[in-house]
């Protein structure tokens, strides 16, 4: 089982918060280039994917709800550096700069502009 830190929490029974439990490891893996795939991050919390998604529906959110917003607050710290699209749709999980441009178009809030690197 992966260790991010989060799993011994849940292995002790008090899983009341899996909602920061959830984000946490998302953010852990942005930082660590690690899988951000459901499947992965309800391993890493010590549940299974299912469980996982019954829990956060319990607390009125979802992996994606989540997965967005983590992204969203990932976003405005790495813009703060000059970095090409690419390198930023990496460091926040994507494959491509089109899924990073859904998130811009579908982002509730106002995502800064990618600033290119200099030279």
């Amino acid at each position: 089982m992966e260790m991010d830190g989060t799993n011994s929490y849940l292995a002790s029974g008090r899983d009341g918060d899996v909602v920061a439990l959830v984000r946490a490891s998302i953010r852990a893996r942005l930082t660590n280039a690690g899988s951000i795939a459901l499947d992965s991050v309800a391993r890493a919390v010590g549940l299974s994917s299912r469980t996982m998604q019954r829990r956060l529906r319990e607390r009125g959110t979802c992996f994606a709800e989540l997965l967005r917003c983590v992204r969203e607050a990932a976003i405005a710290g790495l813009t703060l550096e000059p970095m090409s699209r690419d390198d930023l749709a990496s460091a926040l999980g994507y494959r491509s700069t089109r899924s990073l441009d859904r998130l811009r178009s579908a982002s509730r809030q106002s995502v800064p502009p990618v600033r290119p690197p200099a030279g």
